[in-house]
């Protein structure tokens, strides 16, 4: 989103969109938007009520905004300390229903706030044994609801800057995209590569150490896939809050209210 310059009333929009149940991602910018937030959602409409809940909201503050579907999103892992890259997890896929209870969701919040945390540490807050919290985790991770887990680093500490870069494409070949992909998985300072529905199809993400060596690689880029990229707009992320779990997850209490019980294996 791009929006009025008061400082207030966008502190309130953060802090209104850091409780909603459904925005899993929020970043302040600078550069081609101001704000960019993400969205769990279960089918276009759901998505189309939640926005536009959202922007009637805070109407007089929204001077006008993009929408995307993401489809692939690949995060890899923070390897340029160690001057590689290629490692990856993927968020997203094809839709499916998989049937998880009560117990999963705690385990799936607890987990999303300190993934390090001991497992007799989650049981005592959970009210099971350890043994169970173990083999919830085994099975949600063989399950692929839990695809990874990853560090969360405090660049501004490192002095080091986050970027996000847009790409518009003048050509929509996929031999083409495999190229960019291919990019983006050998470049260490590349943490995140994006495909998505709208006029923007491919996003990336750069952790760098500074704007030099951010301009060097997204140059390169270009000049190597002049073919496929048009255009590009970036942003330079100052400040951004996860919140990987939904704070409610859809049918999860209908299903239980349904059946009666709370299953712990």
């Amino acid at each position: 989103l791009r929006l009025e310059n008061d400082k207030a009333r966008v502190a309130e929009f953060v802090s209104y969109l850091r409780t909603h149940p459904r925005v899993y991602w929020l970043a302040l910018c600078d550069g081609s938007w101001d704000l960019i937030f993400a969205v769990f959602a279960r089918n276009p409409l759901e998505f189309h009520e939640i926005h536009s809940s959202i922007l009637s909201k805070f109407n007089p503050l929204v001077l006008n905004f993009s929408s995307y579907t993401l489809v692939d999103l690949r995060i890899y892992n923070r390897t340029y300390l160690a001057n590689r890259g290629g490692e990856f997890v993927i968020v997203g896929g094809p839709p499916e229903d998989v049937e998880i209870d009560q117990l999963d969701f705690s385990i799936l919040k607890l987990l999303s706030k300190d993934a390090r945390q001991a497992a007799s540490e989650m049981a005592e807050k959970l009210d099971v044994s350890p043994q169970v919290v173990r083999y919830r985790i085994d099975r949600l991770e063989r399950q692929q609801i839990i695809t990874g887990y990853r560090i969360d680093l405090d660049l501004a500490r490192l002095n080091m800057l986050f970027f996000k870069t847009q790409f518009f494409l003048r050509n929509y070949q996929l031999s083409l995209r495999q190229q960019l992909r291919d990019i983006a998985a050998a470049n260490p300072n590349i943490t995140s590569y994006i495909e998505q529905i709208g006029d923007c199809n491919v996003e990336l993400e750069l952790e760098v150490n500074d704007y030099a060596q951010y301009s060097r690689i997204i140059d390169e880029i270009r000049g190597e896939h002049s073919k496929l990229v048009r255009n590009f707009q970036s942003m330079l992320v100052r400040k951004f809050y996860f919140n990987w779990v939904p704070e409610d997850m859809p049918g999860l209490v209908e299903r239980e209210r349904r059946s009666g019980a709370h299953a712990i294996e």
